[in-house]
């Protein structure tokens, strides 16, 4: 009875929380983890007030792919980094870049937290495609992507808010060439 109880209770609340969002919501189900994601996306149009971008927080290379400790990360460097980013305890990360040939990633992969906000800029070309993937570190699994946001085109923004991700996993952002942006993630 009390399991009854308590699932009537789970759902009215999960229905209530539903029907108070105004914005669009969409629902993902990742086949590996048993997970559900909500996801919450606000594209705008937005004046571009950046000419010329030069690659903040991105690279062309997997976020984890290599040790390089010790040997940091510059504005414009695309060494493969190990590093994380516990978006938790150091909060919000900026990110800007742009590419022609090559895909671009976060230079940090991102962990700490089960909400994210992530806001993206297009700022030159025609469009902007970006992805979050997740890092798994078996021996033989695969990165799995998570999301692929809205497609932008040149002067619109996304913000996407995702609810339910695993806060012991690692995430990092792809940039999909080619791509000009700015934008942050942070907890939501």
């Amino acid at each position: 009875m009390n399991k009854k109880i308590f699932s009537l209770a789970f759902f009215l609340g999960m229905l209530g929380t539903i029907l108070f969002v105004t914005q669009p919501v969409s629902a993902i189900t990742l086949d590996d983890e048993k997970e559900s994601l909500i996801v919450k996306t606000v594209i705008y149009d937005e004046k571009d007030s950046v000419l010329e971008i030069s690659n903040s927080g991105v690279s062309e290379f997997i976020p984890g792919t290599v040790d390089n400790i010790g040997s940091g990360i510059g504005i414009n460097g695309t060494s493969k980094p190990s590093s994380t980013w516990d978006l938790s305890s150091q909060g919000r990360y900026d990110f800007s870049g742009g590419t022609s040939y090559n895909d671009l990633y976060s230079n940090y992969l991102f962990k700490g937290v089960s909400d994210i906000k992530v806001k993206l800029h297009a700022t030159k070309y025609k469009s902007l495609n970006a992805e979050l993937w997740k890092r798994n570190t078996g021996l033989f699994q695969s990165d799995q992507k998570v999301y692929t946001f809205d497609t932008l085109n040149v002067g619109q923004s996304v913000e996407t808010t995702i609810f339910g991700l695993n806060s012991g996993s690692k995430y990092y952002l792809k940039f999909i060439a080619p791509a000009y942006f700015t934008g942050w993630i942070q907890q939501n």
